[in-house]
């Protein structure tokens, strides 16, 4: 349990599982610094909060809305020019989760007048948007055709009754911050409103009635080249279809359907489809005329990533009686218009009350969040898990705050809800993560209008063998899988043929159709096409990355030790992740000469000589930090790939010999031969001394192109640190060495010039180039390397 940067109260939910936690990101009240409202007062959280979208800016921060439940007359006046509900823009640090800046999303309300068929511009106020759905760009952008808009657009709707409208909120592009009410998409109490990402040119969005005697809408739209962003989307010009369950019209508690499921229909809705000029009591009348399905009070929905034929949707019914997820199977929802089967895949006795919202994760597992209303029970999450049809508790709100009795301001009338999977922007290997919020239903009045927070919750999703011999397998999330002691398999259900390995610290890294799986401690690797054995004794060669990286030698069937010792060197192949080739035989000319496998040359005696295997692994420095493989006396590299990197053991980047780098102050030609490949091959190919070549090759092109000179300078960094250095047009090495360091100018975010000295007063006296010492002698002495994110002496550019 964690306190974000922004806020000072803990979370409102609790784990229940060992392996879920969460961290609070906002409370009702918190401000952010520096956001102020369209009114110039400073911006608060306000409460209500409810669905959630995010998304990825690419540069370390996240934007992330989020809906607020207000009724139209409560708050106060928001961007849009009218009070009642919103939604929030927020930019959240990915790192630290702190918000750097909020605001309203919308700033200009686009409404429907079905009288004249146009679009006016105006202030109405909206009210109690509850759930959302922030729909892949192929939701609205099929790449195929160019058909679309990849703006990204928020769907949501008022849940206020018969007359609800379904909203869309433009994010992005020339449109970003407009409102448009969206009526071909019916009106009614609208809890939410999911297109689905894979159906080319065709739009495709389920609405869903949180009303007594709800129904599900199909909406079908058609992409377009040109119009407004919701034209382009397919939003304005397709048909409405009701679900029609023929042996389930009208859903009860003692409603039951087989395991196979029941079939169900699109009926459409309106003249030909279109009810943008129906009210919602037309639709209502026309939907129970047609035989439309009713179900009871259906509330979120969410389509899954790992079927798109597959549509979740919940119904709440009443705190006594069941509350039940559902599951739409599409035919081919390209064509939803062909139907397909409605499952009732939990049936209300589980242990679930009063199921709201939901969201389903990569790999197909359902996420379901409880609103028990104003009754004395905690509201729950739960994960239910298709593959095997278990559900389990993942989280319940906190006791302290919602039990019996309740502490004041909180009362027992709370719900969690708006959850949605955010993996790929706060997860990572085997960690999965999800933001969402709570509602909690106790009267604030004013701006602030109720209590609430947002969070983020993680769950932890590794994988990890046993002390004996382990079969394991991954799921199709990213997954962090160790094997652990014995002889273990990792199964793939896929071909090594499509995936890339490489390292990550302390993993190896494989990516392919299963996505980006971290994995160490195996000896055997079980793909479709091929199994590979790495545990066979011969570390260097490393069986796994030498096939993934050289498909002809896989698809011969070959084996990697003997494929590369016979023809892999000789042709530049490399041998492991932490072994240039190329590269060594570049910096090295007299192993080059002697027509030795440079591998055997490196194990034998190129490593007790100084020579570093690639830009990646510096030997002297592994053995520096780990004085028991140095007086083993053994190869580092090979300790490493066979115990190693299993054992958590840093690598570091490569530092030329001493002599070396004195020769052109900081320029490291072993580094930068391993480090650019193509130097090093013209290198080879020129007959001339390497290092001399390296050193032409970085005065002539290297700095003016980005490349850098040594393990701890970045070039490009410094030139965009120091835009009087870049104007000046030299070389930005001898300028940090001859005046930069003197000025407290940094070579890297990752070295800082003043820290170093600071720390190391004999250095300072010695008034030396700080980084040169540093890759001279410093690193090997174990001196730090201080860095601070930042550059020093203030960006001059």
């Amino acid at each position: 349990m964690a306190i974000g940067p922004s806020t000072t109260q803990t979370p409102y939910l609790v784990p229940s599982t060992g392996n879920v936690s969460f961290t609070s990101l906002l409370s009702v009240g918190d401000t952010v610094p520096g956001s102020v409202k369209a009114d110039g007062t400073p911006w608060r959280f306000v409460g209500i909060p409810d669905g959630i979208g995010a998304f990825d800016n690419g540069d370390g921060t996240a934007t992330v809305l989020v809906n607020h439940e207000i009724g139209a007359t409560s708050g106060v006046v928001r961007a849009h020019g009218s009070a009642g509900a919103f939604v929030d823009r927020l930019v959240v640090d990915k790192a630290s989760l702190k918000v750097l800046s909020a605001g309203d999303l919308g700033t200009s309300y686009y409404g429907f007048n079905a009288a004249t068929g146009a679009y006016v511009q105006g202030t109405t106020a909206l009210a109690r948007l509850c759930s959302a759905d922030l729909p892949a760009v192929s939701a609205f952008y099929d790449a195929s055709t160019g058909l679309g808009t990849k703006a990204r657009i928020f769907m949501n709707g008022e849940e206020t009754g018969a007359e609800g409208r379904a909203l869309a909120w433009v994010v992005n592009g020339p449109e970003a911050g407009r409102i448009y009410e969206l009526p071909r998409l019916g009106k009614f109490s609208m809890e939410n409103s999911l297109a689905n990402p894979a159906t080319g040119v065709k739009t495709v969005t389920i609405g869903t009635d949180d009303s007594a005697t709800g129904q599900l809408y199909v909406y079908v739209g058609t992409k377009q080249a040109t119009g407004s962003e919701i034209d382009k989307a397919g939003l304005t010009n397709g048909k409405l279809y009701g679900i029609k369950v023929p042996s389930v019209l009208v859903e009860t508690n003692a409603t039951s359907v087989a395991a196979a499921g029941a079939a169900f229909s699109l009926q459409e809705m309106g003249p030909n489809g279109d009810v943008s000029r129906m009210t919602g009591a037309q639709l209502q009348a026309e939907s129970d005329a047609e035989g439309v399905t009713t179900f009871l009070r259906p509330e979120d929905g969410a389509w899954d990533p790992s079927n798109p034929n597959r549509f979740y949707f919940n119904t709440t019914n009443a705190i006594t009686s069941p509350s039940r997820l559902w599951a739409l199977e599409f035919t081919d929802v390209t064509r939803p218009e062909l139907g397909g089967t409605v499952k009732e895949v939990l049936r209300g006795t589980e242990g679930q009350v009063m199921l709201d919202n939901m969201t389903v994760t990569a790999d197909g597992k359902v996420i379901l969040q409880e609103d028990p209303g104003n009754n004395a029970r905690i509201s729950k999450i739960f994960q239910y898990d298709p593959a095997n049809g278990s559900l389990t508790e993942l989280a319940q709100h906190d006791p302290a705050r919602f039990g019996t009795p309740p502490t004041a301001p909180f009362n027992q009338d709370e719900e969690s809800s708006g959850i949605v999977d955010v993996s790929t922007i706060f997860g990572g290997p085997g960690r999965q993560a999800f933001l969402l919020d709570t509602q909690a239903h106790y009267t604030l009045g004013g701006e602030l209008v109720e209590g609430g927070q947002l969070m983020l919750m993680t769950q932890d999703r590794s994988i990890r063998g046993t002390d004996g011999n382990d079969t394991l397998t991954g799921s199709a999330i990213d997954d962090l899988i160790d094997g652990r002691a014995g002889t273990d398999t990792l199964v793939f259900g896929s071909r090594l043929a499509d995936a890339t390995v490489t390292r990550d610290g302390a993993y190896t890294l494989i990516v392919g159709p299963e996505g980006r799986d971290r994995v160490a401690g195996f000896e055997r690797y079980q793909f479709t096409d091929a199994t590979v054995v790495t545990g066979d004794g011969a570390p260097l060669v490393d069986d796994l990355f030498y096939l993934a990286a050289n498909k002809d030698v896989l698809a011969a069937g070959q084996d990697a030790d003997a494929h590369y010792a016979l023809y892999g060197w000789k042709e530049g192949r490399d041998p492991n992740a932490l072994f240039s080739t190329t590269g060594y035989l570049a910096a090295n000319p007299a192993v080059r000469a002697s027509g030795q496998n440079p591998l055997e040359q490196y194990d034998q005696a190129g490593w007790k000589e100084g020579r570093d295997p690639s830009a990646a692994f510096d030997n002297e420095l592994y053995l520096a930090r780990n004085p028991d493989v140095k007086a083993a006396g053994v190869d580092p590299l090979a300790h490493y790939l066979l115990y190693g990197q299993g054992e958590g053991r840093e690598t570091f980047a490569a530092i030329g010999r001493t002599a070396d780098l004195g020769g052109h102050p900081g320029f490291d030609a072993e580094y930068y031969l391993l480090s650019n490949l193509d130097v090093a091959r013209a290198a080879t190919g020129s007959g001339r001394d390497p290092f001399a070549f390296a050193y032409d090759h970085y005065q002539l092109y290297g700095w003016k192109e980005g490349r850098n000179p040594n393990a701890v300078f970045d070039t490009k960094g410094y030139l965009d640190a120091y835009g009087d250095v870049k104007a000046a047009g030299v070389d930005p090495l001898l300028h940090y060495d001859l005046y930069g360091w003197e000025e407290g100018r940094d070579p890297s975010k990752a070295f800082d010039t003043t820290a170093y000295l600071a720390a190391n007063g004999d250095v300072a006296r010695a008034k030396v180039d700080p980084m040169l010492h540093y890759l001279q002698y410093g690193a090997l002495e174990g001196r730090a390397a201080p860095g601070d994110t930042t550059f020093g002496y203030g960006n001059q550019g």
